[in-house]
């Protein structure tokens, strides 16, 4: 039985995208795929052109599947995958427009954090007071907008900056529990020794 280049791609798809790569990353890796496509097509053309007509007892029997049908199959496995990692970069850049767009583009940070700040301890991680006296709605538009960039690509001062801790799931809130007036932000979820570290290096700043 003879197999189908769809056939061929439809087996070679099976892992997903990782949600942790930038759009830049993921538009990289889509014009990897997309040379690779090209490799596989020229591979068809080669294989169109030098492969000796089968005999008759060859034609019968048919062991596998001829180079230009795999040729074939990983050609579509490489144009897909291209298109999806374009796809999850479109996305990002799209959601990115969209948490900015309330943003002036000269609020536009990596960190927006004020300093001085301070910092307290609270049961599942870290809460910090910016300097300043921005409204909590304006700091949640700043740190949303700064949180959707981060997902474009990827920059030196993220690694010194709290809200991108590895697993660090970050909220802004109005007031907290005691009715202290904000407005706070509240950093949970990655290790207390990485949130310390960034949040050193970030009063050095």
């Amino acid at each position: 039985m003879r197999s189908f280049p769809w056939m061929v791609a439809l087996l070679l798809i099976g892992c997903r995208l990782p949600d942790s790569r930038t759009a830049v990353e993921h538009e990289r890796e889509a014009e990897h795929h997309r040379a690779q496509a090209d490799r596989a097509r020229a591979a068809i053309r080669i294989a169109e052109t030098t492969r000796p007509m089968p005999s008759a007892n060859e034609a019968i029997s048919d062991p596998g599947a001829p180079a230009g049908e795999i040729a074939a199959g990983r050609a579509a496995y490489e144009i897909q995958t291209a298109a999806d990692h374009e796809k999850v970069a479109q996305q990002l850049r799209h959601e990115a427009e969209i948490l900015c767009q309330r943003v002036p583009p000269s609020q536009w940070r990596t960190c927006p954090i004020n300093l001085p700040f301070t910092v307290e301890k609270f049961s599942s991680g870290y809460r910090l007071r910016p300097g300043g006296s921005a409204a909590a709605e304006s700091l949640r538009g700043e740190i949303g907008c700064a949180i959707a960039r981060s997902r474009i690509d990827r920059s030196e001062e993220q690694s010194a900056c709290p809200l991108f801790a590895p697993g660090a799931s970050v909220r802004v809130v109005d007031r907290i529990p005691g009715g202290s007036e904000g407005p706070f932000i509240e950093i949970s979820g990655a290790a207390p020794t990485e949130l310390e570290r960034r949040i050193e290096l970030l009063r050095k700043r």
